[in-house]
């Protein structure tokens, strides 16, 4: 029943009490209730999306403190002038060999370059238009193209070996734009046209890893894994008082969740409380100047 509605015709209440049942949203935030659930869907992709970022940000957090401790372990042992470098590196927490890291490194920082190659090639709109960037390719090497042409032209008045050996260099400089190099031809004078598939084909084949794949990679998540796993007990302890910590036979990582959900709880009630009384406050402020 709408409040504040007493001096309203009882035909115009029934039509409001149907509409706030029938099309407005049921919290009482008087938008439509399309528009609510599509706030709704949009809300939980948001929370989906921002997991995954959070996922993501804490494995590159963790790869790059590995790396940190790698060098910082390159310099101690350095500075230290210890010739048992493998064995020295148990002692400062690196459980995997110098390779590992140093591959772990190199990858990363390639990753990070290839990221910088992609943002020329993205749009107002955020996406990456392959169309736009084959149109950029064609018209340098259009550009390519000509300026080759005109130095033939001008240096066959000067020698004939010279026009020979300039034509060379252009049907090389052409062959290399079209078919040598598929990677290359991207957004013309912006990092030299180079693109991240270029980059990532050529570092990998520059530095190959000695190492199959499959153990490189469950190497690093292991290490991954155990490095978080002790910074949640590190955190759970935090979180689990003293009675919690002596009586629960869990382990204080296990029952972080459950801690952690009942916090969030809390917080949504109090939320949930808040946009009650702005709702409340609203619709006494709308009352009180109708009445007037």
């Amino acid at each position: 029943m709408v409040k504040g509605g007493q001096n309203l015709p009882a035909d115009v209440i029934q039509v409001i009490d149907q509409l706030e049942r029938h099309c407005l949203s049921p919290d009482g935030s008087l938008i439509s209730k399309s528009a609510y659930y599509d706030l709704q869907l949009a809300r939980e992709e948001m929370s989906r999306e921002r997991l995954r970022y959070l996922e993501a940000m804490v494995i590159y957090c963790e790869a790059m403190a590995m790396v940190e401790e790698y060098q910082q372990a390159v310099s101690v042992a350095n500075l230290g002038g210890i010739r048992d470098i493998q064995g020295f590196y148990p002692q400062l927490g690196l459980k995997n060999s110098p390779q590992v890291y140093e591959t772990l490194e190199h990858r990363l920082v390639v990753a990070e370059a290839a990221q910088r190659l992609r943002l020329p090639l993205i749009s107002k709109d955020g996406e990456i238009h392959e169309e736009e960037i084959e149109k950029w390719s064609i018209m340098s090497r259009s550009s390519l193209d000509s300026t080759s042409t005109s130095l033939t032209i001008s240096s066959s008045s000067n020698s004939l070996n010279y026009a020979n050996s300039a034509a060379t260099s252009g049907a090389a400089a052409n062959n290399t734009g079209d078919s040598g190099e598929p990677g290359v031809g991207g957004v013309p004078n912006r990092f030299l046209g180079i693109t991240p598939a270029y980059l990532w084909q050529t570092q990998l084949q520059r530095v190959p890893l000695s190492m199959d794949m499959a153990d490189y990679q469950l190497t690093l998540s292991r290490e991954i894994d155990a490095r978080l796993k002790s910074k949640c007990d590190k955190l759970a302890d935090a979180f689990v008082d003293d009675i919690d910590s002596s009586s629960g036979s869990q382990s204080s990582s296990s029952r972080l969740p459950e801690r952690v959900k009942l916090i969030i709880e809390e917080i949504e009630r109090e939320e949930a409380a808040l946009r009650e009384d702005l709702y409340s406050t609203d619709r006494k402020f709308a009352e009180y100047y109708s009445v007037g």
